[in-house]
């Protein structure tokens, strides 16, 4: 629970050889996130945190949110299953330009939309370090994945994109094969439910 996360949150700094952490299922809630987003914004060891469904809400990924800009060892976050919803999808969005090391950010169902789609979209056409943002289980619909496309175009860094159930639409799939293409993106690939032609 939330003591639990507070006692690893110390603990974290000092320990400068752990590079992963799951913490999935734990029930730390939004109390646990902000202990440990306290130890990723010092900077610590971890390179993977896994906290899905952990009930940490839009708080808790504030929280996360506020920590990445002073973190360079994180390349892998997840955040599935906690209910952080639009407003905590724009925090994270907002912080990944001011972050390096983050390469993959999933956040599969967590009750985003359209808002938190246009966010994270934001957070990637102002430039990350974003490989792989995972979105299943979300209901961005078809003008998320408009603006999450039109982002890619600006940022050719995000190379795999995960997301499903959404309307397709002829403009959205001319702005993702126009990136496919100008980016010369060989082995990045678009999963979409509706999209079979974009698997390689």
């Amino acid at each position: 629970g939330a003591e639990g996360a507070r006692a690893l949150g110390e603990s974290i700094p000092r320990h400068g050889s752990l590079a992963e952490l799951d913490l999935r299922g734990n029930n730390i809630g939004t109390d646990g996130a902000l202990a440990l987003a306290e130890a990723l914004a010092r900077n610590c060891s971890l390179v993977k945190l896994d906290l899905e469904m952990n009930r940490i809400g839009s708080s808790g990924a504030g929280a996360v949110a506020d920590a990445l800009p002073g973190n360079s060892s994180l390349a892998e976050l997840s955040l599935c299953r906690n209910g952080i919803g639009d407003d905590g999808a724009r925090m994270l969005g907002e912080a990944l330009p001011h972050n390096s090391s983050l390469g993959k950010l999933s956040l599969q169902e967590n009750g985003i939309g359209v808002d938190g789609a246009g966010g994270l979209a934001e957070g990637i056409s102002r430039g990350s370090s974003l490989a792989e943002l995972s979105l299943n289980g979300n209901n961005i619909g078809a003008d998320g994945m408009k603006l999450l496309a039109e982002a890619l175009v600006r940022n050719a860094s995000l190379t795999a994109l995960h997301v499903d159930n959404w309307p397709d639409r002829d403009e959205t799939r001319s702005l993702l094969e126009c990136n496919r293409n100008e980016l010369k993106l060989a082995r990045a690939w678009i999963q979409a439910e509706h999209m079979p032609s974009f698997y390689p």
